[in-house]
Order: structure tokens, then C-alpha cells, then sequence
């Protein structure tokens, strides 16, 4: 059976209203775009210690930023993401392990969800308004509480074919390096050394 399909896209205009979330190791920051106008980010503290519990924290910032207009919510999480499903395969720096997040946000909240890994939603900002538009080809690092990245091939998101196609922190610099950090059990990645 193919996995299920990410939402339709809503039908947006200049009365759509739309939030957007980044889930990091630290914070939680939730911006809305409404009327093409983005708002200013507000944030708070990751304390969640469960994947339970960091659902909570999302839901109360997207209620918080909700109004009658809301269409649709965007959500990047530091973690490898079945991009299709919104399922969360692994993540090294949140308490989430195979985990449908696009599933229990969409129950959770009644509105269409969008999941994807925070560096690949970070790249198609880019790629669409930012520094890399009108590029085919390009690639972006990010550094927060941990190293990710993003790919943009042939003017589309590249995610590989499990959603870590781009996750530049955990490629191995120093072969018998220390423990990586979090979650990972491998050793010597670029992001337990940097």
C-alpha cells in the first residue's frame, strides 16, 4: 500500500491565514503569514521530555496564534521526516521516534498539517524568497542545537529516500570520533565535534 499523501495545499489568497512553527532542541517559534504579511516570531522554551508532551507545547502555541481564518499549519522539526506521511522516523535532539506528528497535530488542531525536517523547510524559504532564488541547484547549513541542512536539486527539495538527504551533521569527519549526541548512536559526526 503507497503511503498516504501529504494534505492538499489550501486554497489561499490575500485572506488566507496560515502558521508556521519551528521545533528546535531549544525553542519553539511560531510566526503566522496573513494577508502576505509575516508576523514577528513569538517563542518559547522546548521543556518538553516526551513526545506527548512536546505535541502539547505545539498545540498551545498554534491555539495561541489561531484565528477564524487559520487554513493550514507548516511545522519543521529537527528530525528525520517521511515527508509524504508526516511521520517522524527518528530525531536526535526531541524525545519523538517513529511517531505519525502530522497525524495527532491534524486530530489535535482540525486543520490541515504540513511536516517536514526544519533545515529542508529553512533551504525552500530560500529557494523561494531568500538568498537562493532563481537557483537550481543549491545547499544550505544550519546551525542551531544541532547541524542540519537542506538540498534543493534541480529546483526541487531533495530528502532522500527516507527524509535525510540532507542531514550534513551526521556525516563522519573523525572515524573513531566520540559518541555523537542525543539520540544517534553513531560516532565522530560533524556535529558531536563542531
Amino acid at each position: 500500500m503507497p503511503p498516504p499523501s501529504p494534505p492538499p495545499a489550501p486554497e489561499t489568497g490575500s485572506d488566507g491565514h496560515l502558521i508556521g512553527v519551528d521545533v528546535g532542541g531549544t525553542k519553539v517559534a511560531v510566526a503566522t503569514l496573513e494577508d502576505e504579511a509575516l508576523s514577528s516570531p513569538t517563542l518559547q522554551p522546548t521543556e518538553a521530555t516526551s513526545a506527548d508532551g512536546l505535541v502539547d507545547e505545539i498545540v498551545a502555541a498554534v491555539e495561541a496564534a489561531r484565528n477564524p481564518r487559520t487554513q493550514a499549519v507548516g511545522v519543521g522539526v529537527p528530525s528525520v521526516v517521511d515527508f509524504q506521511s508526516g511521520h517522524v522516523r527518528s530525531s536526535v535532539n526531541l524525545h519523538m521516534e517513529d511517531f505519525d506528528l502530522r497525524g495527532v497535530l491534524q486530530d489535535r488542531l482540525g486543520l490541515p498539517v504540513f511536516v517536514d525536517n526544519d533545515a529542508n523547510v529553512a533551504m525552500l524559504a530560500e529557494h523561494l524568497y531568500g538568498a537562493a532564488t532563481g537557483t537550481t541547484n543549491a545547499l544550505m547549513l544550519t546551525v542551531g542545537t544541532g547541524i542540519g541542512g537542506g538540498l534543493i536539486v534541480n529546483g526541487e527539495p531533495y530528502r532522500g529516500t527516507i527524509g535525510a538527504g540532507a542531514e550534513l551533521g551526521h556525516t563522519v569527519i573523525e572515524i573513531d570520533g566520540p559518541p555523537c549526541q542525543g539520540n544517534c548512536p553513531g560516532r565522530g559526526h560533524l556535529e558531536t565535534l563542531a
